[in-house]
């Protein structure tokens, strides 16, 4: 029998931004703030991701996944979806700037 499928644990940090310049920037400027990030801890099958080849023929995997951010009055809520279903909260943690 040989080995398992080869797993990794990979730690998806999503850097989230706000402006509260209008127009809003193309770029990021000092208009541009640090809102929070969404740490999201996940073990996955690396021979289940989707592989693509860039122009140089390396090989990468791509993890493909959604992040929503739901808001009403002043509660703001965020999720990761995986494979489409919602993470559960004991993966996903949201750090807020505390500036």
């Amino acid at each position: 029998m040989g080995p398992g499928p080869i797993r990794v644990w990979a730690g998806l940090n999503i850097l989230i931004f706000y402006s509260s310049v209008f127009p809003p920037p193309t770029r990021r400027d000092p208009g541009i703030e640090d809102l929070c990030t969404v740490n999201w801890a996940i073990t996955i099958d690396v021979s289940s991701l989707f592989k693509f080849m860039n122009p140089l023929g390396m090989i990468y995997h791509r993890l493909c996944y959604e992040a929503q951010m739901n808001f009403s009055g002043e509660s703001l809520d965020f999720s990761v979806h995986y494979e489409g279903k919602k993470v559960g909260n004991k993966n996903v943690r949201i750090d807020f700037d505390s500036r």
